[in-house]
């Protein structure tokens, strides 16, 4: 049986592009690890919707947030697009959005 090796890559503080050739033809897995922050753009902050989320759901959208707000390490890659008081976040993987929890 030829299981692939598993390569996670660490594209946090990189940006850029990575490239990687296996030898011999080596099957080889590749994961990336790094969490991002989708801010609201300046021109959409004050749509209702983002009031009404936070008013009645606790819901912020990233405006100001920093990568050091978050001291968590997420392989694969997370794109985070909200948080709440509590300090948990909102984002997605792949497509797939979800909550955590602190």
């Amino acid at each position: 049986m030829n299981i692939p090796r598993r390569l996670i890559f660490d594209i946090e503080k990189y940006k850029g592009g990575i490239a990687y050739k296996p030898d011999n033809g080596e099957k080889v897995d590749i994961v990336s690890g790094v969490k991002e922050i989708i801010p609201v753009p300046q021109n959409k902050r004050d749509h209702k919707i983002h009031k009404l989320l936070a008013e009645h759901y606790d819901i912020i959208f990233c405006t100001t947030q920093m990568m050091s707000d978050f001291s968590f390490y997420h392989i694969p890659s997370l794109w985070i697009f909200a948080i709440d008081s509590k300090g948990d976040c909102f984002g997605t993987i792949g497509g797939i959005s979800f909550k955590t929890t602190s």
